[in-house]
């Protein structure tokens, strides 16, 4: 079911939150191995889970959301996030999105968002990356 999904991915994703804190706090060969191992499983996790939620439930909701609505939706997330690397989730969006897309959300983004991403996201998350990967 969907709310067991959400259970292993919340379950992945402390996982993953642990490693990576691990890593930045000690950067060797077994925390950057434990990383790559959450991070994995969090990906395992996540994909079939939102694989079956574009299948499934987007299509409602693309029936019932208004458009003003669906602009809320990324603004009532960061809210709710309690992390401190928003930069790494707009980051991760942002790299499978268009051209395109990425062109309609910067123009429906917060201003104050757009230039956090402008001016430090962008390479804090560009930095991150490459040590990850």
């Amino acid at each position: 079911s969907m709310q067991a999904q959400h259970v292993e991915v919340h379950g992945a994703t402390a996982r993953a939150v642990a490693a990576l804190e691990g890593w930045t706090n000690d950067r060797n060969a077994g925390s950057t191995a434990a990383l790559v191992t959450a991070l994995t499983g969090l990906h395992d996790q996540v994909v079939p889970h939102l694989d079956q939620e574009e299948r499934d439930i987007l299509p409602i909701a693309a029936e019932v959301i208004t458009g003003p609505e669906w602009g809320a939706l990324p603004r009532h997330g960061l809210q709710n996030f309690r992390g401190d690397k928003t930069w790494l989730i707009l980051g991760l969006i942002r790299e499978k999105m268009s051209a395109e897309a990425l062109d309609h959300m910067d123009a429906n983004m917060p201003p104050q968002a757009v230039e956090f991403w402008q001016t430090k996201g962008q390479s804090m998350f560009d930095g991150f990356i490459v040590q990850i990967r």
